[in-house]
């Protein structure tokens, strides 16, 4: 993860100017840090951060909970891995928006993460409802032969049930409802054109 305080407490005098944009310096991070540093060293803690910036506080966050993680289960390779995919890779749901964020209205709910740029296994992903996770679940963030994130949990073992029947998806078996522009919810149509300048297209009424 990038850390800004490397790079100083800002980047440019026009986004101070334009958006405020002020960088928490390092030792302020780790004094905020050693407030709540229980938390901050507990393996499944959750931190909402709503303008991290370059991640400062989340970068410094991760760091405490993966040294925790070597501490206590350095000497056991699967023990360090799966406490390692709780520190470092979670996403949080909610299905609700004013659960997290109360008199805002987001259409769709809300998802925060923390994210490991170098690590490409599972994720843990909490769907919370009202003051409740309603489930969790370890998983990859895409699914097989999926290009899209699936945020409810309970949607994955269906997609599996279905995917380990093999069938033929729906995308193979039907078609845009307007290919290439055309439209093909028509029936009888006709007019008068010139037919030699004209594509012909084929209207299919019932698929058996």
């Amino acid at each position: 993860m990038n850390n800004s305080t490397t790079r100083g407490q800002t980047k440019s005098k026009e986004r101070v100017r334009d958006h405020g944009e002020v960088f928490t310096a390092e030792r302020e991070v780790k004094a905020m840090c050693d407030l709540v540093k229980d938390e901050t060293e507990r393996i499944d803690s959750r931190f909402l951060e709503p303008a991290c910036g370059d991640g400062n506080f989340l970068a410094e966050i991760l760091m405490r909970k993966l040294a925790v993680v070597r501490k206590k289960y350095g000497k056991s390779h699967l023990d360090y891995e799966k406490n390692a995919v709780l520190a470092a890779s979670s996403m949080h749901d909610f299905v609700n928006a004013s659960d997290c964020f109360t008199g805002v209205e987001i259409k769709g709910g809300v998802c925060y993460f923390l994210w490991d740029r170098d690590y490409h296994g599972d994720c843990t992903v909490f769907s919370h409802s009202g003051n409740k996770i309603i489930s969790t679940m370890s998983r990859p963030l895409l699914e097989k032969n999926c290009d899209t994130f699936i945020r409810y949990n309970d949607a994955i073992q269906i997609l599996r049930k279905v995917q380990a029947l093999q069938e033929k998806t729906f995308d193979t078996m039907v078609s845009a409802r307007k290919p290439f522009g055309f439209a093909t919810d028509f029936r009888n149509y006709a007019k008068n054109v010139d037919m030699a300048h004209c594509i012909k297209l084929y209207y299919i009424c019932q698929i058996q």
